[in-house]
C-alpha cells in the first residue's frame, strides 16, 4: 500500500520502486549502476564538470498526449527546488544547480 505517493520524497524501497515505474528522469542507472539515457538522448559536460547539457529524446509527450519539452523539465525542477529541503538525496543535491536554463525546446543546461 502507499498512502500517499511523493516521487521525490520516497519513504520506503516500495514507493522508490513504484516512482520509478511511474517517472521518467533526464537519465537512469542501467543495471551496472551506469548512467544511461531515459528522457535525455544524450548529455555532454564542459571539461570543468560545473555544466552538463541535456538532449531531450525527440517525440516526448505527457500521459494526456500534450508534448513534453525542455521548458517542462525547466517547470519540474524549480518545483522540486522550491521544496522544503529535507534528508532526500534529491531534493538536497539540488541545492548545487546554480542555474538551469533551456536555449532551445529540446536542450536542458545544468
Amino acid at each position: 500500500d502507499v498512502p500517499d505517493l511523493r516521487p521525490w520524497q520516497p519513504r520506503s524501497r516500495g514507493e522508490e520502486q513504484l516512482a520509478g515505474l511511474l517517472y521518467g528522469g533526464l537519465m537512469r542507472l542501467d543495471p551496472q549502476l551506469r548512467p544511461v539515457p531515459d528522457l535525455a538522448s544524450a548529455w555532454e559536460t564542459t571539461p570543468d564538470g560545473r555544466t552538463i547539457t541535456f538532449t531531450l529524446r525527440s517525440g516526448l509527450a505527457w500521459h494526456d498526449g500534450d508534448a513534453l519539452d525542455a521548458a517542462d523539465v525547466l517547470f519540474t525542477l524549480e518545483r522540486l527546488r522550491g521544496l522544503p529541503l529535507t534528508s532526500t538525496a534529491l531534493l538536497a543535491d539540488l541545492r548545487y544547480i546554480e542555474a538551469a536554463t533551456a536555449p532551445t525546446s529540446d536542450t536542458v543546461v545544468l
